[in-house]
């Protein structure tokens, strides 16, 4: 095998001892804010629209925000997403964020919801979606399940379950139907939630992690940044490594050529990765990305 084995200390490396393009990437992504990459810019733009707008006012009148909180599901399988957790008196908010419009019904089972909506591009369209307050009611069990996994914390009697939508031209048409435990807000709603939590609150958990798993970081050739999650363990020719070992990836240009891999402990290895066999999670395939740098988040890898 083909791989070079150096040891460093994090700060304290010799400079050349890495190629420069690795120490590079490494620089950018350190200066940059990560983003979620969507293809549309449209839905970007509309996404992020709704999710920065509520975003301002939770930093404003919350005692600590988490944003992009990830976590496993209980067959360690699939990851589920939450847009925010929040602190405030001691409740712990679970905030999802829809930049929805038109109508939306739920259906009898719970599971979906259907939209009917005019398209940016002025068509009509019916589309049945994930409910979002089954959503959200399945990342909450997911979450209270990490914490006392990861924590040794029960945070079930602290958690308020929110579905924030934020735009005007939105209405559900059978919210009386909805028969899970997650409260419906219009974001003009939001403050008077909150100000009923600040007159009634709880002892907070003092041991609550100052950290929250979030995404892999990422960046594509291309030069956009996205977030994935990786499962388990990657294969560098003869070697298979858990993803919790590792604390970088840069992938070369020529994905036939050596990468480079900084494990968590220091060893520098230089290899080539089988890209087929990188799953993420949920079982997807990352083989056909453009991908060139992978940064392991510590909170999610564990």
């Amino acid at each position: 095998m083909s791989k070079i084995f150096q040891f460093f200390q994090w700060g304290k490396m010799d400079l050349y001892s890495l190629e420069k393009s690795y120490l590079e990437i490494i620089e950018k992504v350190n200066k940059n804010s990560i983003t979620t990459f969507v293809t549309s810019k449209q839905q970007q733009e509309a996404s992020l629209r709704g999710e920065n707008k509520v975003f301002n006012f939770l930093k404003t009148n919350c005692d600590q925000i988490f944003q992009s909180v990830v976590v496993w599901n209980k067959k360690l399988t699939f990851t589920t997403e939450m847009d925010f957790i929040c602190i405030v008196s001691g409740h712990i908010l679970i905030v999802e964020v829809k930049d929805w419009f038109g109508n939306m019904s739920i259906s009898k089972d719970q599971l979906t919801v259907t939209r009917e909506y005019i398209d940016f591009n002025g068509f009509k369209v019916i589309q049945d979606r994930t409910n979002p307050f089954f959503a959200t009611k399945s990342f909450s069990d997911d979450f209270v399940r990490f914490m006392k996994l990861k924590h040794e914390i029960n945070v079930s009697s602290y958690l308020k379950k929110f579905v924030i939508f934020t735009r005007d031209n939105f209405k559900i048409t059978n919210l009386n139907e909805n028969k899970i435990n997650v409260t419906a807000l219009f974001d003009y709603e939001l403050q008077a939630a909150l100000e009923n939590l600040k007159e009634n609150p709880i002892e907070p958990i003092s041991s609550f992690p100052v950290n929250l798993p979030s995404w892999d970081y990422t960046v594509s050739n291309k030069g956009v940044f996205h977030n994935i999650v990786l499962n388990k363990k990657i294969q560098i020719e003869d070697l298979c490594i858990p993803v919790n070992q590792i604390s970088h990836i840069v992938f070369d240009k020529d994905f036939n050529n050596p990468s480079n891999i900084l494990l968590k402990n220091g060893d520098y290895i230089k290899g080539k990765i089988n890209r087929d066999l990188i799953e993420l999670s949920g079982h997807h395939k990352l083989s056909r990305t453009s991908i060139s740098f992978i940064k392991f988040n510590d909170f999610i890898h564990y």
